[in-house]
C-alpha cells in the first residue's frame, strides 16, 4: 500500500531514469512529472509530490512540493526514513485520496527516526497538515514515530487538522517554537483514540489553534483508549485556542505529565464560544479515565462561554491537584471538578484569581471525593446573585482549608452540603478550617452541612506584621456549622457578622427577614470547645447553638451581640 500510488495512478510516468539519476546524486533539482523518489540529501526545485521509502540518511527539503491533486499527499513517507527530515520549503497537498483515505500534506505512514523539523510551510487545503498513519475501511498503515516533530514555521490545514495522529504510536513529542503556528480548520493538534500511545508530550511557545479545539486528545465521550504521557506545556507567550469548542480537550484512557500553562488558553470568539455545542466555550476539558500530573497555571485560562477548567464525571481519578498563580476565568464556573476522585487539592496563591462571571456561577464547583488541602491566598469569586466562591455539592472532603485571601459569592463564600457526605482531615483525622482574611456571601459567609464533620474551625489573625482583620460575613448568617455529628473546636478572634445570626452551631437557617426566618436543628451532637475573643454579631442572635447535645467548654473574652440576644 505504501508505494502503490506509483502503480495505480495513470498520470505517473516511468521512474526508471529518475531512479538512475538519484542513485548517483544527493541533490535533486529537476522538476519531475511524477512523484519524486527521495534519497538522502537536499531537494530543490518544484515537484508535484515526493515519496520516501527505506531512506537511510537525512533529507532536507528546500523545494516546493505539491499539491499533487486528487487528495494525495505532497510528501509521503512510506517505508520510512532512518534519519531526519528538515523542511525549509513548501509541502502542500492532502485530502481525501481515492486509494489511501484521508491524507496530510506530509503523511508519515511509518517512521522518521530522526524526527521532522519544519522551518517552512506545510499546508493542506482539504486534508491535514501533518498526518501520522492512514486508515480506510479496507486498509491501514500504522505509524511508529520515534523522532520528534519540531515546528518553527507554519503547519496549517484549511479544513482538517494541523497535525493529526490517526493510527500508530509516537515516542518523540511535539515542539511548536516561538512565533510559529499550527492551525486547523477542525483542530490544531488531534490525537485520535485509534492512536495507541503518544509520549514526549506537547510543548508550545507559539500558536496552536483550531475551530473545534486547539489540542484534542481522544474523544470527549469518556470511552477513549489512547495513552498520552509527557504533559502539555504552554510556555510564556504561547497561545492555545479554539473558536467554539474546548481550547484543550483531554480524552483517552490515560493522560500523564499534567498541564502547565504560562501563556494563554482561550477561545478566539466570544460569540462562538457561547454556542450550542456540549463543551462550547470551555477552556480545558478533561474526560480521560485517569489524569495524572495536575494542572499548574501562571498565565490565563479562559472559558468565554462556559467553564475555564472542567474535570468531567467521565474521569475516574484526577491526581495532582490544581495550582494557580495566574487567572482562571469562566462563565458558569472558574473550575468545575466532577471526577469521581480528586487527589492533590487546590492551591490558589497570592497572585491567583479564580472567577465566574455569570450571576449563578461558582468560582470553584466540586462534586468529587476530594483528598488534599484547599489553600487560598488570592481571590476566589462566584457570581453576584446566587453564585458561590467555593461550592461542594454532595461531595466528600478529606483535607484542610486555609484562606488568607478573599473568597466571595452572591450566595455563599464557602458552601459545603451533601447527604451522607463527610468533612474531615487527611487520613481520616481532624480537618483544620482556618480563615485569616475575608470570606463573604450574600446569604452565608461559610456554610458546612455534612453527615459527619471532624473539623476545627478558626477565624483568627495571621502572624504577618500588619495582618488584616479576619472577617466572615453573610446577610443571613456569617457562619453555619451543621452536621449530624460535629467533632472539633470553634475559635473566633476576628469578626463573624450575620444579618440574622452571626454564628449558628448545630442548625441551618432559611434566609428571609428576621420575622420570617426559621432555624432547623440538624446536629445530634457537638463535641468541642467554642471560644470567642473577637466579635460575633447578628441582627437577631450573635451565637445560636441548636445541637441536641453539646459537650465541651464555652469561653468568651470578646463581644457577642444580637438584636434579640447575644447567645441563644
Amino acid at each position: 500500500m505504501m508505494g502503490r500510488r506509483a502503480l495505480n495512478k495513470s498520470r505517473l510516468l516511468s521512474r526508471v531514469s529518475t531512479l538512475a539519476l538519484l542513485a548517483s546524486v544527493g541533490s535533486i533539482g529537476a522538476v519531475q512529472a511524477s512523484c519524486l523518489t527521495v534519497v538522502p540529501g537536499t531537494i530543490t526545485g518544484t515537484h508535484d509530490c515526493a515519496e520516501a521509502n527505506s531512506v537511510v540518511g537525512n533529507v532536507i527539503n528546500n523545494a516546493t512540493i505539491g499539491p499533487p491533486g486528487d487528495g494525495e499527499a505532497g510528501f509521503f513517507v512510506g517505508k520510512g526514513i532512518t534519519g531526519s527530515l528538515l523542511n525549509n520549503g513548501v509541502i502542500a497537498g492532502g485530502g481525501e485520496s481515492y486509494y489511501d483515505g484521508f491524507l496530510g500534506a506530509l503523511t508519515i505512514a511509518t517512521n522518521v527516526s530522526g524526527g521532522v523539523t519544519n522551518t517552512g510551510i506545510i499546508s493542506s487545503a482539504s486534508g491535514n497538515g501533518i498526518q501520522l498513519g492512514t486508515s480506510t475501511s479496507e486498509s491501514y498503515t500504522s505509524a511508529s514515530m520515534t523522532g520528534s516533530i519540531t515546528n518553527s514555521g507554519a503547519i496549517t490545514a484549511t479544513l482538517g487538522d494541523g497535525i493529526a495522529a490517526i493510527l500508530g504510536s509516537m515516542t518523540g513529542g511535539l515542539l511548536n517554537e516561538d512565533d510559529s503556528t499550527i492551525s486547523g480548520g477542525d483542530r490544531g493538534v488531534y490525537i485520535s483514540d485509534d492512536f495507541a500511545s503518544w509520549s514526549g508530550g506537547i510543548t508550545n511557545a507559539g500558536k496552536i489553534e483550531g475551530i473545534a479545539s486547539g489540542i484534542q486528545i481522544g474523544e470527549d465521550d469518556g470511552y477513549g483508549s489512547v495513552d498520552f504521557s509527557g504533559g502539555i506545556h504552554n510556555q510564556f507567550g504561547g497561545t492555545i485556542s479554539s473558536l467554539n469548542g474546548p481550547s484543550i480537550a483531554i480524552g483517552g484512557e490515560t493522560f500523564s505529565g499534567g498541564i502547565w500553562n504560562s501563556g494563554t488558553i482561550t477561545q478566539r470568539s466570544l460569540e462562538a464560544a457561547g454556542g450550542e455545542g456540549s463543551y462550547a466555550g470551555v477552556g480545558i476539558l478533561i474526560t480521560a479515565e485517569t489524569f495524572n500530573g495536575g494542572i499548574s497555571n501562571s498565565g490565563l485560562i479562559e472559558g468565554l462561554g462556559a467553564t475555564a477548567i472542567l474535570i468531567s464525571d467521565y474521569t475516574s481519578d484526577f491526581i495532582g491537584g490544581i495550582t494557580n498563580n495566574g487567572t482562571i476565568a469562566g462563565v458558569d464556573n472558574g473550575i468545575a471538578i466532577e471526577s469521581w476522585n480528586f487527589d492533590g487539592g487546590l492551591q490558589n496563591n497570592g497572585s491567583g484569581q479564580i472567577t465566574a462571571s455569570s450571576e449563578n456561577g461558582n468560582g470553584v464547583y466540586v462534586t468529587s471525593n476530594w483528598t488534599g488541602d484547599l489553600n487560598n491566598s488570592g481571590v476566589i469569586q462566584g457570581g453576584s446573585s446566587s453564585g458561590n466562591g467555593i461550592y461542594f455539592d454532595d461531595a466528600t472532603f478529606a483535607g484542610n482549608v486555609s484562606n488568607s485571601g478573599s473568597i466571595s459569592g452572591g450566595y455563599a463564600g464557602f458552601f459545603f452540603e451533601g447527604e451522607g457526605s463527610v468533612f474531615e482531615g487527611p487520613s481520616e483525622g481532624t480537618a483544620e478550617f482556618v480563615n485569616t482574611n475575608s470570606i463573604s456571601g450574600g446569604s452565608f459567609g461559610v456554610f458546612i452541612r455534612a453527615e459527619d464533620a471532624d473539623a476545627n474551625f478558626s477565624n483568627v489573625y495571621s502572624n504577618s506584621l500588619f495582618p488584616p482583620v479576619p472577617t466572615i460575613s453573610g446577610v443571613s448568617a456569617g457562619v453555619v456549622l451543621a452536621a449530624g455529628n460535629w467533632n472539633g473546636n470553634v475559635s473566633n478572634a476576628g469578626v463573624i457578622d450575620g444579618g440574622v445570626v452571626g454564628l449558628l452551631v448545630g442548625g441551618i437557617i432559611n434566609p428571609g427577614s428576621i420575622g420570617g426566618t426559621t432555624i432547623e436543628r440538624v446536629t445530634n451532637s457537638f463535641t468541642g470547645t467554642i471560644g470567642n475573643s473577637g466579635l460575633i454579631t447578628g441582627s437577631a442572635v450573635g451565637l445560636f447553638i441548636t445541637a441536641d447535645s453539646v459537650s465541651g467548654d464555652f469561653t468568651n473574652s470578646g463581644t457577642i451581640e444580637g438584636g434579640i440576644t447575644g447567645v441563644y
